[in-house]
């Protein structure tokens, strides 16, 4: 199967390492994020510069994309949208205001704008089609001083949900799934492992995960989402990665 997919985030941590794992096996990847990624220049690998939050970007990449598929043969069509933010961390009335609106602009408002945009422009499209969103186990796990990072990632996993309900039973319809990829050794992690207790109250509980053996490799977490991002999915379903199985 030969896919095309968009990818958020792909500068670094597991947006760049799905999209090498997925160049490898022969697809197309349009990477959008905001610094250049080391892999720009790879065959098959279209990179945007800027941010996800830009609609005129999106929109850019967009039709990039459905001019591909309109001259070339694809079997599958596959959103990704994993860029997110962590900070600000602290109790909630510590953050500036501004910081929680920037938080909750990339990790929830624009991907669901991607979603909603990326669904009107390729709902014609007559090939399999998936949205995925990447959630955390912080969505159902309360996190003191990430509250914003638990909030938003709990709205996306209920946004996957009721979209799935909206899609299902639909002909030509979009599948739609959120990965919850677990601790994966990424600069997000090491962020939240370097902050003093002052700082971020449940660091030891990262700093003690690092040091248990708890935390997984990138590329062996990078490999299982890219074969999530492929297999049939429940609609709306959570998958999480350390129990997937296929």
């Amino acid at each position: 199967m030969t896919g095309i997919y968009i990818i958020t985030g792909t500068s670094r941590g597991i947006g760049k390492a799905v999209a090498e794992h997925l160049l490898k096996t022969g697809n197309r990847v349009y990477g959008i994020s905001r610094s250049p990624s080391p892999i720009a220049g790879s065959p098959g690998f279209h990179q945007a510069l800027g941010s996800m939050t830009d609609p005129e970007l999106i929109e850019s990449v967009f039709r990039e994309v459905k001019d591909a598929l309109a001259h070339e043969r694809f079997d599958f069509l596959c959103l990704l949208s994993n860029a997110a933010v962590l900070d600000p961390l602290g109790a909630i009335e510590t953050c500036a205001v501004g910081d929680i609106e920037r938080h909750i602009q990339v990790n929830l408002a624009a991907p669901i704008m991607l979603t909603a945009r990326f669904m009107a422009l390729f709902a014609d499209a007559v090939l399999r089609k998936k949205v995925v969103h990447m959630t955390s186990g912080a969505a159902r796990t309360p996190i003191p001083d990430a509250s914003l990072y638990c909030a938003t990632k709990a709205g996306i996993s209920m946004f996957c949900e009721c979209v799935g309900a909206e899609q299902y039973g639909r002909q030509h319809g979009f599948e739609i799934a959120a990965i919850s990829p677990g601790m994966v050794e990424t600069d997000m992690q090491k962020t939240m492992r370097s902050k003093s207790a002052a700082e971020f109250r449940p660091s030891d509980r990262f700093r003690a995960a690092r040091e248990s053996g708890a935390v997984q490799d990138l590329e062996t977490v990078a490999r299982r989402i890219a074969d999530i991002l492929e297999a049939k999915t429940n609609m709306g379903q959570t998958v999480s990665v350390p129990d997937w199985t296929n």
